[in-house]
């Protein structure tokens, strides 16, 4: 996506580094232009990508994360939806 990006970074979806983590914090400025750049790149490069966006407070999440395991209890097949809860 950003040709220009990957270069500083020395990266190419066509090798990805192995083992990586990738983390994008923004303060001042908006970088989700950034987030769907690295999920793409990911994406495209076959990598296993786990999301986490950390916006809301945490009884928001808590409230989240209720309403997913209800919603995922009551479907018998999980539609290849799967909850891990480690």
């Amino acid at each position: 996506m950003f040709v220009e990006l990957n270069e500083l970074l020395h990266a190419s979806p066509e090798r990805p580094e192995q083992g990586t983590f990738t983390l994008l914090r923004d303060t001042r400025t908006d970088g989700s232009f950034l987030v769907h750049h690295f999920l793409s790149f990911y994406l495209k490069a076959g990598c296993k990508v786990c999301f986490v966006a950390l916006i809301q407070s945490f009884s928001h999440y808590n409230v989240v994360a209720q309403k997913l395991v209800s919603l995922l209890e009551s479907n018998d097949d999980n539609s290849g939806v799967v909850l891990d809860e480690a």
